[in-house]
């Protein structure tokens, strides 16, 4: 109010209306001087009040841009704050971006390794053909310095020892030099003495040639559950060992059915009472095995006897349209038609009665079911009309003729079944399917 009042006495008196109206002249004398006093003090009065008029407006110019400063400051630490949070999300939203990356990265990395198998795997199929190769005379092109064989595939017949010299041809044990079959190294009856890594030292009786690789395997396999055999102690090996006299054979009978794999290759089965551990298999299957001592490779199998050692068989499932791949644990395989409708909680209840004898089902290769088709309905089989090439976990390769649909899980259940004594079926190197020409009507 009072810089209002100020303002308006301020434009009052710089008004041209009052500046026309000049006061009288003032008379001489005492009363000119008097006159004369009161003009200059009013003349005095009206310029301090200017002076007051324009100080007040001054202040009030002053605080409205002192409030005008601060609500600039409060606009400028608003953006600023917006301004951090929106570098903080961009910094989040940056390293998601990098992890992204990074996950893209590794992706293709990996597909670039399936990819460079993938590769290498049509390079070997197709690889350098002979003279005629592709006009029905073996059902895969191989390599110059090698030939096919039926039932294997592609073999060197100058260095492989399965097939030496001719397909199928195995030197048991020695080595293939040239096409001809080299003698095994001698064998003896010796014991082997192992130390374990808990500090146990069990011994092997056993036909071996007492060469230091074949120590250890021996050794490895009966330190198994010890921890496994020490690597820096090379097992001793004495022909006709005093420890290996041949203890007597278990009694006849028992509840477990047991499978004993000697080294001369031979196997024994029986029943006996056992508790199925390692050090009790070994001791019912030495005395089988006698001399020739139980086999490294392949140790015994103890499996519940079933019916076999006394226990009636389970009944076997009803006949039906669909085809069952039953798995079981002692390694065989067992095929029927039968009614079910392919879940898994099925095919497991309808192959526990067929693997009884064999120990029960694979547990880590589950069983397989397909449309049984024309071989589970009808009584004529089908012209084989697809070529499987399977690869097999030891490195070779199956070509054979089937009836397929070329579907994954079918390719795979036909390859496992083909390559069963080669270590079964590779998971990283799929079988390929291609309809069948005029070598499987040859085959």
């Amino acid at each position: 109010m009072r810089v209002l009042l100020g303002a308006a006495v301020a434009l009052l008196l710089s008004s041209p209306a009052l500046a026309a109206k000049a006061p009288p002249p003032c008379p001489a004398g005492a009363a000119g001087e008097l006159c004369r006093r009161v003009a200059a003090l009013e003349n005095a009065s009206r310029t301090a009040s200017l002076a007051e008029a324009n100080r007040n407006a001054a202040v009030h110019s002053l605080r409205g841009r002192v409030e005008a400063l601060e609500r600039a400051r409060g606009e400028s630490g608003q953006r600023i704050a917006a301004l951090e949070r929106a570098g903080a999300e961009r910094g989040d939203r940056i390293e998601a971006l990098e992890d992204y990356a990074a996950g893209l990265e590794g992706e293709i990395a990996a597909l670039n390794d399936r990819l460079a198998r993938l590769e290498r795997l049509a390079a070997e199929i197709e690889g350098p053909r002979e003279a005629g190769c592709g006009e029905g005379r073996a059902p895969v092109c191989c390599a110059m310095d090698e030939a096919f064989c039926p039932n294997v595939g592609c073999a060197d017949l100058e260095n492989d020892p399965r097939n030496c010299g001719g397909c199928g041809r195995d030197c048991r044990g020695g080595a293939c030099v040239g096409g001809e079959c080299e003698a095994p190294p001698p064998r003896i009856r010796a014991q082997i003495d192992c130390t374990c890594n808990d500090g146990s030292q069990p011994y092997v009786c056993a036909e071996t040639s007492c060469a230091p690789e074949e120590r250890m395997m021996f050794c490895e396999r009966h330190c198994f559950d010890h921890g496994g055999a020490r690597a820096d102690v090379m097992p001793a090996c004495f022909e006709d060992g005093p420890r290996c006299e041949a203890p007597p054979p278990p009694p006849p009978g028992g509840d477990k059915w047991m499978i004993c794999n000697c080294a001369d290759g031979s196997r024994r089965e029986l029943c006996a009472d056992s508790d199925c551990s390692a050090e009790d298999r070994l001791r019912v299957c030495e005395p089988v095995c006698g001399r020739a001592g139980v086999s490294a490779e392949f140790p015994p199998a103890c499996f519940d006897g079933g019916d076999r050692c006394g226990a009636p068989p389970p009944p076997p499932p009803p006949p039906g349209g669909n085809l069952l791949v039953c798995p079981c644990a002692d390694g065989s395989r067992h095929e029927l038609c039968a009614e079910t409708d392919c879940r898994a909680e099925d095919r497991e209840r309808l192959c526990e009665p067929v693997c009884a004898r064999n120990g029960g089902p694979d547990p880590e290769r589950g069983p397989a079911c397909f449309e049984g088709g024309e071989r589970c309905n009808g009584p004529a089989p089908v012209v084989p009309d697809k070529l499987l090439t399977c690869f097999c976990n030891d490195g070779s390769r199956v070509p054979q003729c089937v009836v397929s649909t070329c579907a994954a899980e079918e390719r795979f259940a036909y390859c496992d079944r083909f390559c069963h004594e080669r270590g079964g079926a590779s998971r990283e190197m799929p079988a390929s399917c291609f309809e069948a020409g005029p070598e499987c009507r040859e085959m």
